[in-house]
């Protein structure tokens, strides 16, 4: 993956995070968090893509940061889907939140924002840790526990 050690990570908004600090990692929580995404693959199961929504664009391991949820039925079948009624952050109604953990290492993190150079930063950097030979291995190895 990319080195991104250099990034200046003071330049993106954080409406709130939640990321833990480990021994061994940065004591930045966002650069601890970056460094994770470039060398340990996430937690397939962790991606919160809804695979019965199709009402708009879905991006893996982020979500619209709305909270309120009620169950709606799912048209044409016996399903329900969760849906968001309300912005969590008022004040910020279009921030999204990033979830996940890793697979191999335990270090779940949330982070709200709506700094769209830090959502495309942090979606560049989910989509080259989905893309390695590791995150690959560890979607077959639950695909294998769930059959």
């Amino acid at each position: 993956m990319t080195a991104t050690a250099n990034i200046d990570l003071s330049q993106f908004k954080v409406i709130h995070a939640r990321i833990p600090q480990r021994p061994g990692l940065d004591s930045n929580p966002l650069r601890a968090l970056v460094q994770l995404l470039e060398s340990q693959p996430l937690h397939p199961d962790c991606d919160m893509r809804d695979p019965t929504d199709d009402s708009e664009e879905q991006v893996p391991f982020r979500g619209r940061c709305w909270g309120n949820c009620v169950s709606v039925p799912i048209e044409g079948t016996n399903r329900r889907r969760i849906v968001a009624t309300k912005p969590i952050h008022p004040e910020h109604p279009n921030a999204v939140r990033y979830f996940g953990n890793f697979f191999e290492t335990s270090f779940a993190f949330e982070l709200d924002t709506e700094d769209a150079s830090l959502i495309a930063y942090l979606d560049a950097l989910i989509a080259a840790n989905m893309a390695t030979p590791a995150y690959g291995k560890a979607l077959e190895q639950i695909s294998r526990r769930k059959r």
